[in-house]
């Protein structure tokens, strides 16, 4: 992960979930989306977070998984 990278969590309003990032920011998430392809359930999942310091500050939070089932 670039040292310059961003990425922001927010509700755009009571039915849109708005993900922005720099372009670092954005191949970080496509990155994890690539890798939890396929993973089985359970530990194969990101959590995005400020805490985790992977996420910019702000009040949402983000988890990423794969799930089969929804193919």
């Amino acid at each position: 992960m670039a040292d310059n990278f961003s990425l922001k969590v927010f509700m755009e309003n009571e039915t849109t979930v708005h993900i922005e990032g720099n372009e670092e920011g954005l191949k970080y998430l496509s990155e994890i989306c690539l890798e939890v392809i396929g993973q089985p359930p359970g530990p194969n999942h990101y959590h995005l977070s400020d805490a985790m310091n992977n996420l910019d500050p702000g009040k949402y939070e983000l988890i990423v998984c794969y799930r089969k089932d929804l193919e």
